[in-house]
């Protein structure tokens, strides 16, 4: 939801896994990995679910859903069937990037450029970013690395394929129940974790090639939606 999404547009479309650590601490980081999805400046993603001590995902994996020009989305919790919106009021101008002519050797498997991304003040703070570029695919930041932010983070593209995800994709699923805030939905959440532990949601393989939690994420015929 910050300055670094618009890096993540730069295509029509396609799909991708995404690995994110964030510098949590002096010491310490945490690392997310999951199926990043874009259409047409929204993106879709979904983490790969965490494994609590009895084996069991998560009740509390969510997916999130996020439009970049509008500066707003859903978060998705899978286990309640449920949605809420979010936003933000901050909106961000284009960045100033400068590329470096230094030639650098592939990454990915991909040709790249090395860039400097700054967006002036305006923002929370002056933001800065450190980007390589594919160059077969139209600049699309393979990787993003924060060089300012109050949490430093890199984030990690692999397993680039261009795609179109289905429209249906980056809207809430049909029969999902709207809670009114995010907070409204993390507490209808926590008052129902005991149970939900004693009933795990069954989720999709990350082997299988339909996106996890939805039907297949093409766009090959009207049935793109979970119901509840």
């Amino acid at each position: 939801t910050g300055p670094a999404a618009v890096f993540l547009t730069n295509l029509d479309g396609f799909s991708a896994q995404a690995t994110m650590t964030i510098q949590t601490t002096a010491a310490g980081a945490h690392t997310i990995s999951g199926q990043l999805l874009e259409r047409q400046g929204k993106l879709f993603f979904e983490p790969i679910p965490r494994q609590s001590a009895g084996k069991h995902p998560d009740p509390g994996q969510f997916s999130f859903i996020w439009d970049v020009a509008a500066g707003r989305g859903y978060v998705l919790s899978e286990a309640l069937q449920g949605y809420a919106p979010v936003g933000s009021a901050v909106r961000f101008a284009p960045p100033a990037i400068q590329s470096s002519a230094i030639p650098m050797e592939p990454f990915q498997d991909h040709p790249v450029n090395e860039a400097m991304a700054t967006y002036p003040a305006g923002y929370a703070s002056p933001a800065a970013f450190h980007l390589l570029c594919a160059r077969d695919l139209n600049g699309l930041a393979l990787r993003i690395e924060s060089t300012n932010e109050p949490v430093p983070f890199t984030l990690t593209l692999s397993k680039v394929r261009i795609d179109r995800p289905a429209e249906g994709l980056f809207e809430p699923p049909e029969g999902f129940t709207k809670y009114q805030s995010e907070e409204a939905l993390l507490n209808e959440l926590a008052s129902r974790e005991q149970s939900l532990r004693g009933s795990p949601q069954e989720r999709h393989s990350w082997a299988e090639p339909e996106y996890p939690g939805r039907s297949s994420g093409r766009d090959t015929g009207p049935g793109n939606r979970l119901g509840p």
